[in-house]
């Protein structure tokens, strides 16, 4: 995939050495804005927002084995 999928900041993990949380208080500011209706994992959509739908490409080759030599 060449698309992230993902947002820093909003692991409630909270692992000490994690590299996609920077801030323990952006945090627990971005689990309060989680909505489980919204498609969003945080948040809802905002005048101004700008949705794109991203093009996935795989690159998973069926019946084939990837080899390291």
């Amino acid at each position: 995939m060449g698309n992230d999928i993902g947002a820093y900041n909003t692991c409630g993990h909270l692992c000490k050495y994690c590299y996609a949380n920077t801030n323990k208080q952006f945090v627990v500011e971005n689990i309060k804005k989680h909505d489980d209706n919204s498609p969003f994992l945080i948040g809802r959509i905002e005048p101004g927002d700008k949705i794109t739908e991203a093009k996935q490409k795989s690159w998973k080759v069926e019946n084939e084995q990837i080899r390291f030599i």
